[in-house]
């Protein structure tokens, strides 16, 4: 006997014709299906939206949906379509957002001021973040509670969309403006970059791959994924072509630019193409920076596996770790591996590569912010308007006229 499909669910069918066609029942229990396709891909394409389809009749239709079982839809379906940083929205989601007080509560019924009750617990609870350092409980960043009030507005959003909400009960909260009395993000000024590149107790390899990323600005996934046929070296504008954020994705903005290659990173990429074929002689998938076994490199705030250090205890590669590395060239501070595209748009905007100060839409372009906004945290760099006015200002004490204080 023929095992009834599912409601709800859909399959391929192949035809005598070579053709294909999608047959699928309903959440009402009706079987149908769609005319025929020339290809196995264009009828997939089809099956994956009428599944779509159908779960989101399927969830419109109950009425008492909660926060909980929407959000895992709303998951499943931005992996589906590819969204860049799932695996981190997934992460938010099971510590920060499918433990609120409210996440088995139908949609319908969760109110603003409830989502700014939760917010406010977040931001005063002393809590220990799962999976992070072992500095035991303190409370979440205000960046992190940004990034998952972000996610919520997107989970209720995509309710409204699907006309299950009226309105988004997230929209327009706003989290307080933090005042600061030092600088969210780190950065390393032009001694201290010389000191790290030029670090012996560092193998050469990671020495340029620094070079490289403190020189070029690049996310440290725009890296590892670059190809080496994306690499331009001949005539008078040498630079890279970044194509890619991660595996197959393009960078975060979805644009491809192109990044100026000229002194550091120039000198360490040319440097770099000559080791390469020694160092990596499997390099299957084109990278210029490429694993020691030729595999792409994963990204992490402090270190990457498969580099040029020996096995410890027989039980592979180590990895290099960049917090060595700082150790080892003398610095103490806490330094990611991000902050050196920090450091690649501070030392541009403060002129300390030689030559004038870049303007921040020139940072902007090579960077690949997608607004001026971001770029414009590094203005306080640029020694230009305030220097000039302050130069030509000679004060003096009143009745004193002439002579400076």
């Amino acid at each position: 006997m023929r095992k009834k499909r599912p409601d709800g669910e859909a399959s391929i069918e192949h035809l005598p014709s070579s053709k294909c066609r999608v047959k699928f029942t309903t959440n009402t229990g009706q079987r149908d299906n769609t005319t025929a396709y020339p290809t196995e891909e264009e009828a997939e394409g089809v099956r994956r939206a009428i599944v779509e389809r159908l779960a989101t009749e399927n969830l419109a239709s109950v009425g008492g949906v909660t926060f909980r079982q929407y959000g895992a839809h709303c998951l499943d379906r931005r992996e589906r379509f590819g969204v860049r940083g799932i695996d981190t929205e997934r992460y938010r989601w099971k510590w920060w957002l499918a433990t609120t007080p409210f996440a088995d509560r139908p949609l319908a019924t969760i109110q603003r001021r409830e989502i700014r009750a939760w917010l406010d617990t977040l931001r005063t609870a002393k809590v220990r973040i799962p999976g992070k350092d072992e500095r035991g409980k303190r409370n979440l960043s205000p960046q992190s509670i940004k990034h998952v009030l972000g996610l919520a507005k997107i989970i209720f959003g995509m309710a409204v969309e699907e006309e299950i909400l009226d309105e988004n009960p997230a929209d327009g909260i706003k989290l307080p403006k933090q005042l600061r009395t030092h600088e969210p993000w780190t950065f390393l000024n032009a001694k201290e970059q010389q000191k790290l590149t030029t670090c012996e107790t560092v193998s050469l390899p990671d020495r340029l791959r620094i070079q490289f990323a403190i020189g070029t600005g690049l996310r440290q996934g725009e890296q590892w994924n670059l190809e080496i046929s994306d690499v331009i070296l001949d005539g008078d504008d040498p630079h890279v072509v970044v194509r890619y954020g991660s595996k197959g994705k393009p960078p975060k903005n979805g644009k491809i630019r192109r990044v100026p290659l000229f002194g550091m990173a120039h000198e360490g990429v040319c440097q770099w193409l000559e080791l390469l074929p020694k160092f990596a002689p499997k390099n299957p998938f084109g990278l210029l920076w490429p694993g020691k076994n030729g595999g792409r490199i994963p990204r992490s705030k402090t270190y990457y596996s498969d580099s040029t250090m020996p096995k410890q205890n027989g039980r592979g590669h180590k990895g290099f770790d960049f917090r060595d590395a700082l150790k080892a060239a003398g610095i103490k501070r806490r330094v990611r591996w991000h902050n050196l595209r920090h450091t690649c748009a501070s030392s541009l905007v403060a002129g300390w590569w030689g030559g004038r100060p870049w303007r921040l839409e020139e940072v902007r372009e090579m960077l690949g912010h997608t607004s001026i906004k971001v770029t414009e945290r590094y203005a306080h760099f640029a020694p230009g308007a305030l220097r000039n006015v302050a130069n030509a200002t000679r004060p003096t004490v009143h009745g004193l006229s002439g002579r400076s204080i």
